[in-house]
């Protein structure tokens, strides 16, 4: 079978359920309560900073309790910090290169922590989902002390998920047999890392400076674009992980179309975001473009559409950045391709 035959065959491939659903569930209800509190209390414009703080429910979904919690609390920590950092430059009214600079260092640095760490997912994937979705909320000085106590909570309240559900899932365990958690990921070559540290920096960094020329008005998008593939020793992984995110963002706007298109309401934006990332935790590790028809209106709904206009102008921009990362993730890759090879062997 040639490497284009079994590249399709990877993009269209559906792994099995493996227990999806328990991860699916810490993450609905990590995201369900404190955007539904917010809302009924008056304060869904808070909402996005709890969101980005249980977005650490996301590791470890396949590792012992006590290793998944560790790795939680220390994602979860740095992911704290990055919002907070987020919000002091919007704040500061930096300019928008300064911001996709940040993003790309963000991006190397994270690169290097996840592989360090053994963090599950790898990559720089959430880390950079993370700060450049906290330079899109709108934040004055005297939002700090908001920005960090919500992400705190939404982290705080994530990890008592995550705990209480090991502690049910430990005790029903003692009474019918359960498969065995997956061992830690192996620590990746430190030269491997740090070419993929290079890399995710170089690849954020000029897609998201080619979406400001293009006068886009989410450079992070292109930004995450660009990170996602570059995970694992596999060239031919990372282009069908790059293709995994093409074609699922594309089709996942067209769902995001349908969703949003009669303009819901706050509490509504605050179930549904929940129930999407359920979905999304459901399917991403069985076909990640399967996982990005849930991924995607996510973030188009968090951006507020107010009026069919806008929505269509959020709509166009997530395609155009996406495939902009993509590109320039490629290209690099592809690039790096040889050297990549003599590092792993």
């Amino acid at each position: 079978m040639t490497a284009t035959a079994t590249a399709l065959r990877q993009m269209w491939h559906v792994a099995p359920h493996a227990g999806a659903h328990r991860p699916a569930l810490r993450m609905g209800i990590a995201a369900l309560v404190p955007m539904v509190l917010l809302t009924l209390t008056g304060h869904p414009e808070w909402g996005g900073w709890a969101l980005l703080g249980t977005v650490t429910a996301a590791y470890a979904r396949s590792d012992s309790p006590r290793r998944r919690f560790r790795v939680q609390a220390i994602a979860g920590l740095f992911l704290l910090l990055l919002v907070i950092v987020a919000t002091v430059l919007v704040a500061a009214a930096v300019p928008g290169v300064v911001l996709v600079g940040a993003t790309a260092v963000v991006a190397g640095v994270a690169t290097v922590l996840a592989d360090t760490g053994r963090w599950s997912p790898p990559g720089a994937l959430f880390p950079v989902f993370v700060f450049g979705a906290a330079t899109a909320i709108p934040a004055t000085f005297g939002d700090l002390p908001a920005a960090a106590g919500f992400s705190t909570a939404g982290l705080a309240w994530a990890l008592s998920v995550t705990a209480s559900g090991d502690s049910l899932r430990t005790r029903i365990a003692r009474h019918r047999a359960n498969p065995a958690p997956s061992p830690a990921p192996p620590r990746p070559a430190a030269r491997l890392t740090a070419l993929h540290a290079a890399i995710c920096f170089a690849g954020a960094g000029i897609a998201g400076v080619l979406a400001l020329a293009a006068g886009l008005q989410h450079p992070a998008w292109a930004m995450v674009a660009a990170v996602v593939p570059v995970v694992g020793t596999a060239t031919t992984g990372q282009i069908v992980r790059a293709g995994h995110r093409l074609v699922g963002t594309l089709l996942g706007v067209l769902v995001a179309g349908v969703l949003f298109l009669h303009t819901p309401g706050p509490l509504e934006i605050a179930v549904l975001t929940a129930v999407l990332l359920f979905g999304a935790e459901l399917l991403i590790a069985r076909n990640y473009s399967l996982a990005l028809l849930c991924i995607t209106p996510v973030t188009i709904g968090l951006a507020h559409p107010g009026s069919p206009q806008r929505l269509l102008t959020l709509m166009a921009d997530r395609a155009l950045e996406t495939t902009i990362g993509v590109v320039v993730a490629v290209t690099l890759i592809l690039a790096v391709h040889r050297l990549r090879i003599r590092l792993v062997g």
